[in-house]
């Protein structure tokens, strides 16, 4: 993988490209993420203590394009976040619970270049936010992988595997492919075609050791166990004193921990109606406890048939939430390609509009060949009408070169040969740009 620093103004981008151009429909996502910085030699990942924004622009079928760059709203703000652990930050990727991993690993011996537009020196401002962001992206380009976390429903499944098959393929290009692609990341044309500058590693690596150390955590080596623990040296909490001997703890056995009822005699004289009134009394007790437990037994009835309602109406609720949140997962699907889209129609564009000015550009340097060349306009004349252009013509392209003919012949003898060669081959370019410009209106549709 190339690897490549660029800077906007005054945030810098790092992107990463590979293989080769050809053309067809760009796809293309925007997304934001964190990142983790990994270490050869065993040590635990370091977390990036910065929000970056991830752009992947596919050229289908070889080259892939990354740009990766610090959100604008959340440069070296991440005084919400209580700690460095990457499980914390999702609270800034809108609380997602499934995210996905992309993980760069650099090649060995590919230097990282810091782009900045050819007029800025923010950058060389003390503990200004470019010189942080460029410091933080030298130290991220040193080290030989890093990571990228992000929601899993922003980037289509099918785009980041497409990406991942195309970027081993950038070792196989050929020598044209491989200059079509530094033409294609040369920083002349980044900035809005303004151009940027390469800043050398002792513009920027006097401090980025100390400032690249500041702007990063270590991610703590273990992390938060799921489960409970109880410390050695805690006493346990007391959990009451146990019931006393005998006590009545469920009230089904009421009847075996009531005291069996007894015939007490008081002496052997006793009368009988004495013993009567004493058996009656106690059957009014035992009937008293029967109501209070039929009682409370229809009150513990009733609490179950509310519970089993409240457990329905839970039930309902979770189903609700389960179809609320699948509605806005689509939702956020939809508006995740809706923004893909766009920011397709605008990569389209401008490679459009930049494909238009190389051939302005074309042109011009055709008519100053045309006009020192009086030789070579006869040839190419004679070509155009000759027996060189022999392939299908429409109907309304043979009466456009039926129109260009006679207005050659009739200038021919006018003497002003290289003038109509010029008008010529304007007109030709005019015409593809038309019909460029309708195929991007048909593709805008």
């Amino acid at each position: 993988m190339h690897l490549e620093l660029v800077t906007t103004t005054p945030q810098p981008r790092m992107a990463a490209q590979s293989a080769k151009v050809e053309s067809a429909k760009v796809e293309s996502a925007k997304v934001d993420v964190f990142t983790e910085r990994e270490y050869s030699d065993g040590r635990q990942a370091e977390f990036i203590n910065q929000l970056f924004t991830l752009r992947i622009a596919y050229y289908p079928p070889t080259l892939v394009y990354f740009r990766l760059s610090p959100k604008v709203d959340g440069l070296c703000r991440w005084d919400d976040v209580s700690s460095s652990h990457p499980d914390d930050a999702r609270q800034r990727l809108g609380g997602a619970s499934d995210l996905t991993r992309l993980r760069f690993k650099l090649l060995s011996g590919m230097s990282a270049q810091i782009i900045v537009p050819k007029d800025s020196n923010g950058f060389k401002t003390p503990d200004s936010a470019a010189q942080h962001a460029v410091h933080l992206f030298a130290s991220l380009a040193s080290s030989p992988s890093f990571c990228v976390y992000f929601p899993r429903n922003k980037v289509q499944k099918s785009l980041l595997e497409q990406c991942v098959w195309a970027v081993p393929q950038f070792s196989g290009l050929n020598e044209d492919d491989r200059r079509n692609f530094q033409r294609k990341v040369d920083p002349k044309r980044l900035y809005g075609g303004k151009g940027g500058r390469v800043l050398t590693p002792d513009e920027y690596e006097d401090s980025s050791g100390t400032d690249g150390e500041r702007s990063r955590s270590t991610t703590p080596a273990t992390n938060p166990s799921n489960g409970s623990t109880v410390d050695f040296d805690s006493v346990p909490r007391p959990e009451g004193l146990p019931p006393q001997y005998g006590e009545c703890l469920v009230e089904s056995l009421r009847w075996s921990c009531t005291a069996r009822p007894r015939l007490e005699s008081e002496g052997a004289g006793m009368d009988v109606c004495m013993v009567f009134r004493e058996l009656t009394s106690r059957l009014d007790d035992q009937q008293q406890q029967i109501k209070q437990l039929l009682h409370e037994q229809s009150e513990q009835q009733l609490s179950q048939e509310q519970l089993k309602a409240l457990q329905d109406q839970i039930g309902k609720l979770k189903r609700q939430n389960a179809e609320l949140k699948r509605r806005n997962s689509e939702l956020e699907n939809t508006c995740a390609e809706l923004t893909n889209r766009q920011e397709t129609a605008d990569e389209e564009r401008e490679s459009m509009w930049l494909d238009i000015s190389e051939l302005q550009e074309v042109t011009g340097e055709h008519g100053k060949q045309l006009a020192d060349n009086p030789k070579l306009a006869e040839d190419l004349a004679s070509f155009i009408w000759g027996d060189g252009f022999q392939g299908p013509v429409s109907e309304p392209m043979k009466e456009h070169l039926d129109d260009l003919v006679k207005e050659y012949l009739d200038r021919i003898c006018e003497g002003d040969l290289i003038k109509l060669l010029r008008e010529c081959v304007q007109k030709k370019v005019a015409s593809q740009m038309d019909e460029m410009k309708a195929r991007m209106c048909e593709t805008f549709k």
